[in-house]
């Protein structure tokens, strides 16, 4: 059997020499979140700290259904957090369909079959993953590399996901090395983002998908980023772009 270390070197070499490779880029990711953690801990004591994130806790209710039922989210009012949501994926064509295939022939396991040490840790997990491409809108990121370099920093940082903000933290890195200096601002923007904004794992998405998407930022505390375009799926008018 493979040590982590070695797994991680193995892994490490195969996304060098097949940059572009999903499969092996999940391979890496898994094999360093093994590592550096996954923040499972953290997460369950967010959700145990407010009242919503306890009820979720113990119902044990995925939030995988709500955001897959695409027919109810494109019959919402426009504007809602639920609409925009649903424009954003058909706009992209990412579905957390997708993922969920794209995991199980990565590391020929489906998330069902992870182990995360408890049914409360496997839990908050999944709600981490299903709730990734609602962040993207929430907080205002593209699906483009800085985009997601600004998620993984905000909410690897905000959920005690070491492995994604470290992984976040080197990109950012390795492109000021390079003379790129807007992965380091879209990094610490993302790492104060965490800071500001109010607790997102533990929130009722299933609420907040039916409330203005306006609405749902303000509660949490979060506005579009000063250079958003105005682009109808992200629902974010560039004249209400808000620094951060």
């Amino acid at each position: 059997m493979l040590t982590k270390w070695k797994r991680l070197a193995i892994t490490f070499n195969a996304v060098r020499k097949s940059e572009g490779d999903v499969h092996a880029g999940i391979r890496f990711f898994d094999a360093m979140s093994d590592i550096l953690g996954r923040g499972e801990g953290t997460m369950i004591g967010l959700m145990r700290a407010s009242e919503s994130g306890r009820r979720a806790l113990e119902d044990q209710r995925s939030l995988f259904e709500p955001i897959t039922n695409r027919d109810r989210l494109r019959n919402l009012p426009k504007g809602t957090l639920g609409r925009a949501y649903v424009g954003f994926a058909d706009a992209r064509e990412i579905y957390p369909e997708q993922f969920e295939e794209l995991l199980t022939e990565a590391i020929g396991r489906s998330s069902d079959d992870t182990e995360h040490g408890s049914p409360d840790a496997h839990f908050v997990h999944d709600r981490y993953r299903h709730l990734h491409d609602v962040w993207h809108v929430v907080l205002g990121y593209d699906t483009d590399e800085e985009g997601e370099l600004g998620i993984l920093a905000c909410m690897g940082r905000q959920n005690g996901y070491r492995a994604h903000y470290f992984a976040a933290f080197v990109q950012a890195c390795v492109g000021t090395i390079r003379g790129d200096l807007n992965r380091l601002r879209v990094f610490g923007r993302g790492w104060r983002r965490a800071r500001r904004a109010e607790c997102m794992i533990s929130q009722d998405w299933e609420t907040l998908l039916e409330l203005p998407l306006e609405e749902v930022r303000t509660r949490l505390n979060v506005y579009p980023l000063p250079n958003a375009d105005a682009d109808p799926a992200l629902g974010l008018p560039a004249s209400e772009a808000v620094a951060m």
